[in-house]
């Protein structure tokens, strides 16, 4: 394992743990721009509730990046529920339940496949 260490030779972090921290901090970034890049493509060719659902969407995931971004704590690792998190993160005026089915039902994530390569 290796590990990353401050000039007095302190370990501060393996790189097991930057590594997850990375991906998880990356991951919202990469969803955030695939779902706009399918919405500038689409938008014109969606039914009104369509744009709703992935206008909400966007919303929902720019709140989760600024959230992630101005939240810092001392062990990094924490437990909240839906809905204090959509409070904490100012978003709580969207339904991510309605939003969980559209994403369901609609196999947003399939389409979203040829924005990734």
């Amino acid at each position: 394992m290796l590990d990353f260490k401050d000039a007095t030779g302190s370990a501060i972090m393996d790189i097991e743990e930057l590594a997850k921290e990375v991906i998880i901090d990356e991951v919202h970034n990469l969803l955030l721009e695939m779902v706009q890049m399918y919405f500038t493509k689409y938008w014109r060719r969606l039914k009104g509730s369509n744009v709703t659902y992935i206008r909400q969407t966007i919303a929902l995931l720019k709140a989760l990046n600024k959230f992630m971004q101005s939240t810092t704590t001392d062990s990094n690792t924490w437990v909240v529920s839906v809905n204090e998190f959509l409070t904490l993160a100012h978003a709580n005026h969207i339904n991510v339940y309605k939003i969980d089915r559209y994403l369901r039902e609609s196999k947003l994530g399939r389409k979203l496949n040829m924005f990734s390569g």
